[in-house]
């Protein structure tokens, strides 16, 4: 890593210990200050919201430019890629395993249609040792990753006509209430109180006024209680 990139990386990383320095005195504060606990929620939501920022602009500081290729066309974007990224030869390969392989020919081929299309391939020009027997680097979802996944195949994938399900403040309150019920006295491991204003923010960009009954008091409650 550069001198620049890690210099970049530390300066994110003390702007996610920073906000939350500065989440820790609003909520240590606000019992004192009347004028302070009016705006207490609002300033920690928009610091949470830094804190994600930081997070996610820190972790690419680190990591090498990369190119993407988005569209509808599965061997469109291969042959594309495969254009571009070409060896001498005319081809894309990569080593697996230490096995030459083609990525038109073994990795990508053409489906027929019916292509992975969920599937995302990434290359890198800095190899890695691996473990023989296992050569692809893979990464795993987190909870609120795998979140957003079912949020958006919910409201893009099915027919919500044929659901009967309304998302009223009474089953809001119900799952609230279950959920407060197993709370424990310490923090435990998973989703954070970030974590759920990330998934937040991504209801409202994606699905907008359709989960406005949440907006109401669920947010608040479900960050309180991660």
């Amino acid at each position: 890593m550069s001198e620049i990139a890690t210099k970049l990386t530390e300066s994110w990383q003390n702007i996610f210990n920073g906000s939350q320095k500065a989440i820790d005195w609003v909520s240590d504060v606000r019992p004192n200050v009347a004028r302070l606990n009016n705006e207490a929620d609002s300033l920690i939501l928009e610091l949470r919201r830094l804190r994600n920022t930081a997070k996610r602009l820190g972790a690419v500081s680190s990591r090498p430019m990369t190119a993407g290729f988005f569209g509808l066309s599965q061997a469109g974007k291969s042959y594309l890629v495969s254009a571009l990224a070409a060896g001498e030869n005319g081809k894309l390969e990569t080593t697996f395993d230490g096995k030459q392989l083609d990525f038109i020919e073994h990795i990508n081929p053409p489906g027929g249609g019916k292509e992975a299309t969920g599937l995302v391939t990434r290359f890198s020009r800095i190899a890695k040792g691996g473990i023989d027997g296992y050569p692809l680097e893979l990464r795993l979802f987190s909870e609120i990753e795998i979140a957003k996944i079912l949020l958006n195949s919910y409201f893009n994938d099915f027919d919500k006509e044929k659901i009967d399900y309304q998302c009223e403040p009474q089953k809001i309150n119900e799952l609230i209430k279950r959920a407060t019920q197993q709370t424990k006295a310490a923090a435990v491991n998973g989703v954070t109180a970030d974590d759920v204003v990330d998934l937040q923010d991504y209801a409202t960009d994606s699905i907008g006024k359709t989960l406005a009954a949440l907006q109401g008091s669920y947010w608040a409650k479900a960050t309180a209680l991660a």
